[in-house]
């Protein structure tokens, strides 16, 4: 079983989600990111995911996954045929954090 993994998301409307990492999974040659929003069970955002290649965000990340930034899916014929592939992929069981 793989951890929970959480990450605030900043809107443009200032409005903060937190959001549990699903899955970073490659298709048709780049990566992207599923993610969960906490407080909606029928909600899944998908958006590519780029590494950070910087050093210091490296070091700033949590240490259990590498920096990265996300970027909006703009293509309504990638993003459909995104959702196809990420309803498609295996679930991998996760635990939660007991803090």
């Amino acid at each position: 079983m793989q951890k929970l993994q959480f990450i605030v998301m900043d809107f443009d409307d200032r409005e903060q989600v937190d959001c549990l990492i699903l899955s970073v999974f490659d298709f048709e040659g780049k990566k992207y990111i599923a993610l969960a929003p906490e407080d909606e069970d029928d909600m899944i955002y998908l958006f590519e995911y780029v590494p950070v290649e910087d050093e210091e965000a490296q070091e700033e990340s949590d240490g259990e996954m590498e920096a990265f930034d996300i970027l909006d899916i703009e293509d309504d014929e990638l993003y459909d045929r995104l959702v196809e592939h990420f309803n498609n992929l295996p679930v991998i069981e996760q635990e939660e954090d007991e803090a």
